[in-house]
């Protein structure tokens, strides 16, 4: 059985904290600011982007080679920390939504279902659940795009 995705890695020091491992975008164009201007690490023998948000970040699997990873970025001087996404306290991005909406949405067998905050499964999701979940969440996206 696979590794349950369920890691992000975010630098916690020096002149890119709060900015998270992400997959690389260099070579080429890159049109988004974020990824021209903060530097590529190599980990693990892969290379990811430093990004200021996020969006385009890397999931990792609860395994041991994302432990690797964070002992590869120390020996670069940056202290990074592991998010823990299934952690309904984590500081994610998932989570702020579902606190902004008050509930979250849930595919499940071919509809969406309204979760409560203690995961009670509440009904099925209304179009306007559906609407004021799309619309917070635009909303908080365009709030967190680097100026």
């Amino acid at each position: 059985m696979p590794p349950l995705i369920r890691y992000e890695i975010r630098i916690t020091s020096g002149e890119h904290a709060g900015c998270y491992l992400g997959a690389y975008a260099g070579g080429g164009l890159v049109r988004n600011p974020e990824t021209r201007d903060n530097p590529d690490v190599t980990a693990r023998g892969k290379r990811y982007s430093l990004l200021a948000t996020e969006r385009g970040h890397t999931m990792f699997g609860d395994n041991d080679e994302v432990r690797h990873i964070i002992t590869d970025l120390q020996s670069q001087g940056y202290n990074a920390e592991l998010i823990d996404t299934h952690d309904p306290n984590a500081d994610t991005f998932e989570n702020r939504l579902v606190k902004a909406v008050g509930f979250y949405l849930r595919p499940d067998a071919g509809t969406t279902m309204v979760i409560d905050l203690n995961g009670k499964i509440l009904q099925k999701a209304t179009p306007d659940d559906i609407k004021k979940w799309n619309d917070t969440r635009s909303r908080m996206m365009e709030d967190e795009k680097p100026k």
